[in-house]
């Protein structure tokens, strides 16, 4: 038989499908069934102005990281159907806890539709969510370092309508990090509010870098918690250690592995900063605070974005001999600088600068590196090693300045436009 061509094949098998009888269904051919693929996603910010949200109900902080002081930033990837809705709603970067609370809050946010050529189409926007904590109010003499990270004490239940007061001697190290915290004075189930709340707590570093001590009052009336900061004073022998008879009154202070936010969910952090710009965060990042719970119709942001400052990221280094300028969030892990063997037996010493970036997931990414060959390879794989902890989601760039010397070795980052 000869094979027609294809258009005049065509043809005749229209013919035959059209005189086929209606008994044998309405979808005679696969190529008729299929239906045609939905068009692509807007992107907000990009193809499209970023739609107004008309529903927003804000974050539950995770019990659990606000029993531990964590905080975290979570970047979501939404799908808003044409009627304004969100369809569909993914983690791009974020941990848990609270990479499942911001995806439970942000399923039921609505929006006005978006219209392009008066036709409502899908948009996708890229929203980040900051989960912080508030520092508690407090009283602190001179000497005592600003607390940078923490939770109040909790009033205990068990205790409403009564009055307590605890003193404990607390004891931080060069980071600002408690090493240890010692009931002195008061009762349960007081005390132990008291140090519930300490182990999250994270002050800026002494200054002169040497461990101090001192003593914290807090007072429980009314409900309320006021507490006092007193009595500052270089950490000594006797605050190494309480003796044995008093050691049943200690409170092991969680470490920095048990306390600080995990830096990763699924995915490696370096897949928020390798993505396009078109699926970066499109807005301020959402802010969820202790006890934030939002209502239907709540605003997330001001109308006017640029008024309002993101989270201060001035840290504090918990990695020796590397110091930060203000405007650098805190740099929770990585290798200290130390001169490379190499250059040490050549007793080569010199300055090398490392421009490179911070993205939301804390990883640094190099730029620029200057200096002597002997040390450049060094600095840049030290660079490399550093992890910081975000609580915006722009990215920083920033400059380490880090001198090489056969006695000692020290780095200091600040930022740059």
């Amino acid at each position: 038989m000869t094979r027609l061509p294809g258009v005049l094949s065509f043809g005749l098998y229209a013919s035959i499908a059209t005189a086929l009888p209606a008994a044998q269904g309405p979808n005679p051919t696969p190529a008729a069934a299929s239906a045609p693929s939905a068009p692509a996603p807007k992107q907000a910010g990009v193809d499209v102005p970023k739609p107004e949200r008309v529903k927003m109900l804000r974050p539950t902080y995770p019990a659990e990281a606000l029993a531990r002081g964590q905080h975290a930033l979570v970047v979501v990837e939404l799908i808003i159907d044409e009627t304004g809705k969100v369809a569909e709603a993914r983690v791009l970067h974020g941990p848990e806890p609270f990479a499942k609370a911001a995806l439970e809050a942000t399923r039921q946010w609505e929006f006005k539709p978006t219209k392009v050529d008066g036709k409502p189409v899908r948009v996708r926007e890229t929203v980040p969510i900051t989960f912080s904590l508030p520092v508690p109010a407090m009283t602190r003499d001179g000497g005592v370092p600003e607390m940078r990270q923490g939770v109040a004490p909790k009033f205990p239940p068990a205790a409403r309508g009564r009055e307590g007061q605890v003193v404990a001697g607390v004891e931080i190290d060069a980071e600002g990090r408690i090493r240890k915290a010692t009931v002195q004075k008061g009762e349960s189930p007081f005390s132990e509010a008291l140090m519930e709340a300490a182990r999250t707590w994270r002050f800026a570093s002494p200054e002169g870098g040497k461990a101090l001590a001192f003593s914290v009052e807090a007072t429980f009336k009314d409900g309320k918690v006021a507490l006092a900061l007193k009595s500052a004073h270089a950490a000594s022998a006797a605050d190494a250690g309480p003796p044995a008879a008093a050691a049943a009154t200690d409170v092991p202070v969680a470490g920095p592995k048990e306390t600080e936010t995990p830096d990763v969910d699924n995915a490696p952090p370096e897949a928020v900063e390798a993505m396009p710009p078109s699926v970066l965060p499109s807005e301020p990042p959402v802010e969820v605070v202790s006890g934030g719970g939002g209502s239907a119709g709540s605003p997330a942001v001001p109308a006017d974005p640029a008024s309002t400052p993101g989270p201060a990221e001035n840290g504090s280094s918990s990695v020796r001999d590397v110091e930060l300028a203000p405007g650098i969030p805190d740099l929770v892990r990585g290798r200290r600088p130390v001169s490379p063997p190499m250059a040490r037996m050549a007793e080569v010493e010199g300055q090398v600068e490392v421009r490179f970036t911070i993205d939301s997931g804390g990883v640094t990414s190099i730029q620029n590196v200057n200096g002597s060959d002997q040390l450049k390879e060094a600095a840049e794989s030290l660079v490399r090693s550093w992890t910081f902890r975000r609580a915006a989601a722009h990215r920083v760039f920033a400059l380490a300045l880090i001198e090489y010397k056969t006695s000692g070795s020290k780095a200091r980052i600040r930022p740059v436009p």
